[in-house]
């Protein structure tokens, strides 16, 4: 999957409103799913962000073609210091993203699965950085509706 395309398109479905083709699934909590075409997302905002420019979002992502579940895609609120860990803290468990200059996602599938089992035992999630200027930051997210957004999500594009 085309993870600069899947940040940009997540993006597209929190900043914009629907467009044809793109359908609303569902909203659960803060949380929203949608699907266009072959794809379908569970998407948030963050609950408290460290300011910045960058509008910050969490998506998980399924497509009908995709051997696996799910994808998970975070744009985060500043630019973010390449070469520093970007970290996901969910249910007492902490995870090292990938990231790159669109933002940072689970390395392996299944990293993935494992960041999902712990979004569904959590109340809330926070995402850590460092900053191009050296300054640590964090993304929270309310987990609340998130495991019905990305069942949703899940189930209106099919599993294999």
């Amino acid at each position: 999957m085309d993870l600069r395309w899947t940040g940009l398109f997540a993006l597209a479905l929190v900043a914009n409103a629907p467009q044809p083709g793109r359908v609303l699934i569902g909203r659960y909590g803060g949380w929203a799913a949608f699907r266009e075409g072959a794809t379908c997302f569970a998407v948030a905002l963050p609950r408290e962000r460290a300011g910045g420019a960058e509008p910050p979002f969490l998506a998980f992502t399924r497509r009908v073609d995709a051997a696996v579940p799910v994808a998970l895609f975070v744009r985060l609120s500043h630019p973010f210091e390449s070469r520093a860990p970007v970290t996901l803290l969910a249910a007492g468990r902490t995870f090292v993203l990938r990231a790159n200059s669109d933002g940072a996602f689970a390395d392996s599938p299944r990293e993935e699965l494992r960041i999902l089992a712990a979004v569904r035992a959590a109340n809330r999630l926070e995402v850590r950085a460092t900053g191009a200027r050296g300054r640590a930051f964090g993304d929270v997210y309310d987990l609340a509706g998130a495991p019905s957004a990305i069942d949703a999500a899940i189930l209106a594009c099919g599993t294999r």
